[in-house]
């Protein structure tokens, strides 16, 4: 009985040292994702478990996640709390759900995060938790958006450069006319005046439909 008992002993402290050790294998993998790991009690909402991660993003301490009556809704811009709320209380049981949010750091710098959430259910399949990642899309959603004004760049140049085309066929055809006017012999002085204010307008007019061409190219 003692050997046996001896046995049972050696082999509850290999499992608990195997524990031990994948539950540090756990907490590595889950702190040095670049995501910020956290988990939320559905009935309180309020964190429960959150990762070194926000301090990273966020800037502000674990302690100031977890425990506190909501306290993590402060990092939400004001703009875009009542969305994350929302999602938040509506996330579907049977799948995981994401939603993209504005976020303030503590200095007060603007990020884009974006939250991956799923429900965890108690034995009776009540919603108990959500448990989630949150990634910052800060770089992605800049790069979006420098593209978006290049798009609309370019489309304004392709109107600019259209409307050049377009000016300028009626532009020569004027400018050939005046230039036939003013070589008529009998033409009165003020009305050779008025051709000649006329070709400087024209000349105006065929500098800006050239910088427009410039502006497309």
């Amino acid at each position: 009985r003692a050997e046996e008992q001896r046995a049972e002993l050696i082999r509850e402290q290999a499992a608990r040292v195997e524990a031990e050790a994948a539950h540090h294998r756990f907490q590595e993998l889950v702190q040095n994702l670049d995501a910020i790991v956290w988990e939320m009690d559905v009935a309180t909402e309020q964190m429960t478990f959150v990762t070194d991660r926000a301090t990273q993003v966020l800037g502000y301490s674990t302690e100031q996640w977890i425990g506190q009556s909501k306290g993590w809704l402060e990092h939400i811009h004001p703009d875009d709390l009542d969305k994350v709320v929302s999602f938040l209380r509506s996330v579907p049981y049977d799948k995981q759900a994401s939603v993209e949010y504005r976020a303030l750091a503590s200095g007060g710098r603007l990020l884009w995060l974006r939250l991956l959430v799923y429900v965890v259910r108690d034995e009776r399949n009540a919603p108990r938790q959500l448990r989630g990642l949150t990634v910052d899309i800060t770089e992605r959603r800049q790069a979006e958006e420098t593209l978006r004004m290049s798009e609309k760049l370019a489309a304004t140049g392709r109107l600019a450069a259209s409307i050049a085309h377009e000016i300028n066929n009626p532009i020569a055809a004027v400018t050939n006319l005046l230039y036939l006017i003013n070589g008529a012999e009998d033409l009165e002085p003020t009305t050779r005046q008025y051709v000649r204010l006329a070709q400087d307008e024209l000349a105006r007019v065929t500098h800006i439909a050239r910088q427009m061409l410039a502006f497309y190219r």
